[in-house]
């Protein structure tokens, strides 16, 4: 099942690797933070990681992973009508439960 945006809140650490895993799974992605110096880090991370994994193993082109993410400071905007995960805190438990099957490999 592929979720028509989900929307990541955190663009640190873990909410660029959780981007980069649903856009790899096929999903429309936003990750969206308060700091526009932490979306374009994490722009930058999420393109390197793109381009490393998919030499590594053998998948889809960084261009097309990367054309499913959009990256943005208004994170309510964003999330109208999403179905949105967030990372941190409890609901980590909340995230887990709810882990698509498309996405590779369950955390």
């Amino acid at each position: 099942m592929l979720f028509r945006n989900v929307v990541i809140f955190g663009a640190g650490t873990m909410g660029h690797a959780i981007a980069l895993r649903f856009a790899r799974g096929g999903h429309a992605v936003t990750l969206t933070d308060v700091d526009r110096d932490a979306l374009d880090r994490a722009e930058r991370s999420i393109r390197r990681l793109a381009g490393t994994q998919s030499e590594q193993l053998g998948g889809e082109a960084p261009e097309s992973v990367m054309a499913r993410l959009r990256f943005a400071e208004d994170g309510f905007g964003a999330a109208a009508g999403s179905k949105s995960f967030r990372n941190g805190g409890t609901s980590s438990a909340v995230f887990t439960r709810n882990w698509p099957a498309s996405c590779p490999r369950r955390p």
